[in-house]
């Protein structure tokens, strides 16, 4: 039962949490300006390219708002909902002190107050970027609507993302809470997450790719923010679909809300269950085999974690420790791979889709897979060597020397990795218009791009 005046409340619990991140971000000022300039640098050529063209955007006549504008507002929405909800199931399923948090509110007060917490998030990002278009709306296009519609449809989209996702991603932390089967394999259900939804992103931002086109989710109720925002505008949209998106939000919101509310109460108050733990109830006859295995086990607990994968004896031990504890860090957190798959998405995708109307689709593999593979292998296993360790890092570097620390990095890149960068691209090559001795040295690249990286990276984190 949820205390009187908490809307109060969880708004309250939302700003402080806001604040804590923006503190947070703010202690870290490398990061804290990448992150500015990320933001600041497309709102500023944005509003650049609109102070030039401002005469010619005030000419442009009547237009209705096409399909593939809805469509492409519907893709980006649905792209939000997947990261949210990448980032509630991986690091936001719990509110800091939450002991103290869930015995002075209630629950639906937590929960509100992270909602609240992450649109405001999100608004720190595309502020900027609609405050130049309900700039744009209003100046330029003659429209005093726009100064309220534009944040508006801003607001919506932003907490119908939020609360979307976190439906999302809470429903997969209880899932990991409450199933040995899914905590158990995560980490492969995690990863295929992660590509089938990138996978789809950019099937449908690349159409020339899959053949589907953005206009195909014009449909899509999400999507009709264009029609409201437009309204007043030149750009003449649909009423219908513009009072729809402001309905379909509201039911969104409200409903939304409510489910997210009873997904944190059964995932805060339920005792999460042990992936390696099974059932007891039928215990089976101990054999002298079977007590040697589990004495062994129990004497190398880190070895037996990352199985099947492991790291040969004949690594010396402290790297194996290291390779090993880095081998269970990645398994434990596959949606570390969604940070490498953006970049090649967003890259690879037209390379791609170049190779593929030009009909040599194998000879722009074989050598981008030479250098893009080697990257994959070495970042996957390593992709942030300090900031893992936290707190723990003197520890880590008095029990292993700097070298061996950085060198254990480096083993499941090579063990796993080396094997497979040489078999797809001595495949892409032989099935590519090169000669042999060109395959033979694209493969010899992929070996050599491997070890450059490897005393790159040694050279960087022990100097």
């Amino acid at each position: 039962m949820a205390e009187a005046g908490w809307p109060r409340h969880a708004l309250s619990v939302g700003v402080f949490e806001f604040q804590r991140s923006v503190r947070a971000l703010w202690q870290g000022k490398v990061r804290f300006a990448f992150m500015a300039l990320g933001v600041l640098i497309p709102s500023l050529v944005g509003t650049a390219v609109v102070v030039v063209f401002a005469d010619a955007i005030r000419g442009v006549e009547a237009l209705a708002v096409p399909d593939l504008v809805r469509g492409m507002i519907a893709l980006f929405w649905l792209f939000g909902v997947y990261l949210v909800a990448q980032r509630v199931v991986s690091a936001r399923t719990r509110i800091e002190a939450e002991p103290l948090m869930l015995t002075t509110v209630s629950a639906r007060t937590v929960a509100g107050g992270l909602l609240v917490a992450e649109t405001l998030r999100i608004l720190a990002y595309i502020g900027f970027p609609a405050l130049v278009l309900t700039g744009v709306g209003a100046f330029l296009l003659g429209s005093p609507a726009s100064l309220v519609l534009i944040p508006v449809a801003a607001l919506l989209f932003t907490a119908t993302v939020v609360v979307t996702g976190s439906i999302v991603g809470y429903a997969a932390a209880w899932f990991v809470a409450t199933s040995r089967f899914v905590a158990r394999h995560k980490t492969v259900l995690g990863t295929a997450a992660s590509l089938i939804g990138m996978g789809g992103y950019f099937l449908f931002l690349y159409p020339q790719i899959g053949g589907v086109s953005q206009a195909a989710l014009a449909w899509f109720p999400m999507g009709w923010f264009a029609d409201l925002a437009a309204v007043g505008t030149r750009f003449v949209g649909s009423p219908l679909r513009a009072a729809g998106a402001v309905v379909g939000s509201a039911v969104l919101l409200l409903g939304g809300g409510a489910i997210v509310e009873r997904e944190t109460v059964a995932l805060w108050f339920t005792e999460a269950v042990s992936p390696d733990k099974e059932d007891t109830a039928q215990e089976p006859e101990h054999t002298a085999a079977s007590e040697d295995s589990v004495r062994t086990a129990r004497g190398d607990a880190l070895a037996a974690a990352v199985k099947p994968l492991g790291v040969p004896a004949f690594v010396p031990t402290p790297m194996r420790r290291v390779a090993e504890w880095t081998l269970l860090r990645t398994r434990r957190d596959p949606n570390r791979l969604m940070f490498l798959m953006i970049p090649v998405f967003a890259v690879g995708s037209p390379l791609v889709s170049t190779g593929l109307q030009s009909g040599s689709i194998f000879a722009l593999l074989a050598p981008v897979g030479a250098v893009v593979l080697p990257w994959l292998a070495g970042s996957l296993f390593a992709m942030n060597p300090l900031g893992d360790e936290g707190a723990v890092l003197p520890v880590t570097l008095t029990a292993v020397s700097g070298k061996q620390y950085v060198r254990g990095l480096m083993v499941p890149g090579l063990l796993l990795g080396l094997p497979i960068v040489v078999a797809v691209t001595g495949i892409a090559g032989a099935l590519s218009p090169y000669s042999l001795g060109e395959s033979v040295g694209l493969v010899a690249l992929s070996e050599g791009v491997i070890e450059e990286f490897s005393w790159f990276a040694e050279s960087a984190l022990t100097n």
